[in-house]
């Protein structure tokens, strides 16, 4: 009997951390020793990066991002701060008001806005 009460207590505490992981990759709180998965949702990176393809982004200090990197930064709804979504772009140019621009390599044009330092969170690492 009591065998069977630590099969159990340990099932359930693997389907609750399996749970915890699972929520936390899903809605994008997941970081692990700095680094966070990300699915790349959209062509703009192709050829280098595919829809559908998992990327590894490490928690960076954005002036540690160079022209050439590609970076992870939060686009924002319109007049708010709340998170619209994550955009994955590489850095085009860095303006002398230390603002950033970001291109999708599959885009032809820049990104439409600047992009302060303190919205640009990961580096991309491994794709």
């Amino acid at each position: 009997m009591k065998k069977k009460i630590e099969k159990l207590l340990m099932f359930i505490a693997i389907g609750l951390f399996v749970s915890v992981i699972y929520y936390k990759v899903a809605y994008g709180e997941f970081l692990l020793l700095g680094y966070k998965p990300f699915l790349i949702m959209s062509d703009s990176m192709e050829p280098c990066i595919s829809t559908y393809q998992f990327v590894l982004a490490k928690q960076v200090d954005a002036d540690e991002i160079q022209v050439g990197d590609i970076a992870a930064y939060e686009l924002y709804a319109e007049n708010s701060e709340i998170i619209k979504e994550t955009v994955i772009h590489r850095v085009h140019a860095i303006n002398e008001d230390g603002t950033y621009l970001f291109k999708g390599d599959n885009n032809k044009n820049i990104d439409v806005n600047p992009i302060q330092k303190d919205r640009i969170k990961y580096k991309i690492v491994i794709y």
